[in-house]
């Protein structure tokens, strides 16, 4: 494999790895509100925004 082809495969990789890091982070902010709002007293639920 040429340099370049090995240079523009790691590129595609790290932003493949960058985009799940982001997405799992969203997901995890929204099931983070979603829980908390579930335990909290009815009213409290943005107290975490």
């Amino acid at each position: 494999m040429g340099r370049s082809r090995q240079r523009m495969l790691e590129d595609l990789l790290l932003e493949g790895v960058n985009r799940f890091v982001v997405e799992a982070t969203k997901k995890e902010a929204e099931e983070s509100q979603k829980m908390m709002s579930e335990m909290l007293p009815p009213g409290f639920e943005d107290m975490f925004k």
